[in-house]
């Protein structure tokens, strides 16, 4: 089986990624568009949020979904349509949705922290991305949902995604293991408190510097 989340832009893509993880699927780390795909570097997320273009590939859709291992997942914004229902008719299916307010301030801190601007770039059909909550073999779950662990939803969560799996893993510790681990748009770690940190840092060495020299003078 091949795993397929479906989410709107700062809804919790890859927080929901990892917590597939925790529950056994392997991390394909791409990132599918109609056109093209990103497949990032595992190894180092900061330099792939940065230089999204570097992991960057054009490819059909069609093309691109033979790409997926079994076993694996990977993640999209792709807009609900007859097409991408037939495309993804074998793939278990995740979409996941927030409220429009902390979509925009989630942005706002993604976009201040990587120097893009400001807001959500007007590309995406938010409306038609969370049509995909009317497919009966979509399971559907909201961002507070994993952020406030609803562990009835995310039991659920795992009934969808393995329906022959006997024993449930503990959805509260895979949520918390989910929500500590970093991720491609982990902003408020890498960005602004990985700055903070930075600065810091340089701050410490200086200071260390300039009591050596007061000591050997």
């Amino acid at each position: 089986m091949k795993y397929f989340i479906i989410s709107q832009p700062k809804s919790g893509t890859y927080l929901l990624a990892n917590l597939l993880v925790e529950f056994g699927i392997k991390h394909s780390y791409m990132h599918i568009r109609e056109e093209r795909y990103e497949k990032y570097d595992p190894n180092n997320l900061d330099e792939s949020a940065r230089n999204p273009s570097k992991y960057s590939f054009n490819s059909h859709l069609e093309n691109t979904l033979t790409l997926i291992e079994e076993g694996s997942l990977a993640v999209s914004h792709l807009e609900h349509s007859e097409k991408k229902v037939e495309l993804l008719k074998d793939f278990k299916k995740i979409l996941i949705t927030r409220d429009g307010k902390e979509i925009r301030e989630s942005a706002k801190r993604w976009k201040k922290d990587y120097k893009r601007g400001k807001g959500m770039p007007p590309k995406y059909d938010y409306e038609a991305i969370e049509r995909w909550k009317e497919e009966e073999d979509v399971f559907h779950l909201d961002f507070g949902d994993i952020i406030n662990i609803n562990k009835s939803k995310l039991d659920e969560l795992q009934k969808h995604l393995f329906p022959r799996r006997g024993n449930l893993y503990n959805s509260e510790s895979c949520a918390k293991n989910a929500m500590a681990k970093d991720s491609i748009t982990k902003s408020q770690f890498r960005g602004t408190e990985k700055k903070m940190v930075t600065t810091f840092e340089s701050l410490q060495i200086r200071l260390s510097k300039s009591f050596s020299k007061l000591f050997k003078r």
